[in-house]
């Protein structure tokens, strides 16, 4: 199944029968012609009327947000990450047949680079410059790394994303 966001004349696209462009809170649209995404936070259907859910996935957001601003003001992190184009208001978002399903999401969006390849956790492998990158990060006061997936060259990491200012525990 697809969903399209329309933003600024420009179309972007998610497939999301691939996980590897969803997670917990967002999803991520793609548009591989202008080199950009849009990771916009989704209301899960489960959560849908639940309040606390909303305001936890509302921080989540604006620290991602928060961090993205942090990192890209430093030439040492900007290197690691997705080039960052702010928050955006997405007005549209269709399903693969043009009917709206704008109320699935939340009206929280940001733009960044487009990164081609493959992305894995953080976790799943040792690399030479991880600690380097996560000290980096500290110092900015980008704290939470846990969730974060990279793209990487055997033992360096390239690319990082999934990152943000603290982790927030979401409490049922």
């Amino acid at each position: 199944m697809i969903h399209r966001i329309y933003y600024n004349d420009e179309i972007y696209i998610i497939d999301l029968n691939n996980f590897d462009s969803m997670g917990c809170y967002g999803r991520v649209f793609v548009n591989e012609a202008k080199n950009k995404a849009i990771k916009m936070f989704y209301i899960a259907s489960e959560y849908q009327d639940n309040l606390q859910r909303k305001e936890h996935v509302c921080k989540t957001f604006k620290n991602e947000i928060n961090a993205y601003k942090l990192l890209s003001s430093n030439t040492l992190t900007l290197q690691y990450i997705p080039t960052f184009y702010g928050e955006v208001t997405v007005e549209k978002v269709e399903d693969g047949n043009g009917r709206d399903v704008l109320g699935e999401y939340y009206s929280l969006a940001y733009s960044m680079e487009f990164i081609q390849g493959r992305f894995d956790k953080i976790e799943n492998k040792q690399f030479k410059n991880l600690s380097y990158i996560k000290d980096e990060f500290k110092k900015l006061g980008v704290e939470n790394t846990r969730d974060a997936s990279v793209i990487h060259d055997n033992d360096t990491i390239l690319k990082i994303i999934d990152f943000s200012t603290q982790e927030i525990v979401y409490q049922i």
